[in-house]
C-alpha cells in the first residue's frame, strides 16, 4: 500500500484530499490523535496536550522513567550478565531502552519485551 502522495504545495484542494487519504489509511493505528488530524482538531489537541510537554512535567516524567529503567531493567540485566560472565551488547540494550521510552512518551504505552 502506497501511503505517500506527491502534492503540489500551492494546490490547497490536493493537500486537503492527501491529508484525508492518509487520515483514513492511518486511522486504525492513530485514530483521531494529534498525529492524524489537521486544522481545528489538531489545534484543540495541541492546546490540551501542551501542559504535558512543559519543562517541569517533562522533567518529572524523564526522572521517573530513567529511575525505573535503571533500577528495574538495566542494572538487574547487567548484574545477571556479570554473574553469568555473559557478554552484553550495550548499544543494542540502550537502543531498546531509548525506543521503549519514546513509545512511553508518544503512545503512552509500554511494549512487551
Amino acid at each position: 500500500m502506497d501511503i505517500f502522495t506527491k502534492v503540489q504545495v500551492s494546490n490547497k484542494e490536493a493537500r486537503a484530499s492527501a491529508g484525508l487519504n492518509s487520515h483514513n489509511i492511518l486511522f486504525d493505528l492513530l485514530g483521531d490523535g494529534i498525529f492524524n488530524v489537521d486544522g481545528d482538531q489538531w489545534k484543540l489537541q495541541r492546546q490540551l496536550s501542551s501542559h504535558v510537554f512543559s519543562t517541569k512535567s517533562l522533567r518529572h516524567f524523564v526522572e521517573h522513567v530513567v529511575d525505573t529503567e535503571l533500577n528495574e531493567r538495566l542494572l538487574p540485566m547487567l548484574t545477571t550478565a556479570a554473574a553469568n560472565d555473559t557478554v552484553v551488547d550495550l548499544q543494542d540494550v540502550l537502543q531498546r531502552i531509548a525506543f521503549d521510552n519514546i513509545c512511553k512518551m508518544t503512545l503512552i504505552m509500554t511494549l512487551p519485551a
